[in-house]
């Protein structure tokens, strides 16, 4: 499952590379930055109904502002290449960035910027994530074009390639064949 493996990867090694860097929280108390695999956990004491009930927009509070900063690693397509060709998988990723910060000045999309120059620069010194998921380039960084204040947005996507198992072939009745049965 080689979009999993590259999400747990990325995950991982994110949190690792943005250990002890903070920026601050909804109360101006600088705090580490969470990384977060596919989606924000819900906050605590929200139900389904009580979601269906109100709408997302209902949780924008208090318990919701805690997952800021972060960054969401989401995966994308995954495609295997044509028969032939070198035998890899390419996966997409967008990261998605946040910050919560309501200061009048309307000036948190500076510390988005800062985040994804941050993650630009290891991904470009570290293109090999877990020695075996590749990076390739572009990296395309943006911020959300709508105002989102309080809460600020940016978006970056990647690409990953990955080597994908070959497929088990026979010879039958002098026919290239799909293997059958074999499982390694």
């Amino acid at each position: 499952m080689n979009s999993m493996n590259v999400l747990d990867a990325l995950v991982n090694w994110l949190k690792i590379e943005y250990e002890g860097y903070q920026l601050p929280n909804k109360a101006g108390v600088m705090q580490q930055v969470n990384i977060y695999a596919q989606y924000t956990p819900q906050p605590d004491g929200i139900t389904y109904t009580d979601k269906a009930r109100k709408g997302l927009a209902g949780y924008e509070s208090a318990d919701y502002e805690s997952v800021f900063p972060c960054i969401v690693v989401r995966l994308g397509e995954c495609t295997d290449t044509e028969e032939g060709a070198p035998s890899q998988s390419t996966v997409n990723v967008k990261l998605l960035t946040g910050i919560y910060d309501d200061t009048k000045d309307s000036q948190g999309y500076r510390y988005i910027l800062a985040m994804q120059e941050k993650t630009r620069i290891l991904l470009l010194e570290h293109r090999v994530i877990d020695k075996k998921y590749i990076l390739q380039m572009p990296i395309k960084s943006r911020l959300l074009e709508l105002e989102t204040w309080p809460v600020w947005y940016g978006e970056q996507d990647l690409v990953f390639t990955a080597g994908r198992p070959l497929q088990n072939w026979e010879y039958i009745h002098g026919d290239m064949r799909p293997e059958r049965g074999m499982r390694r």
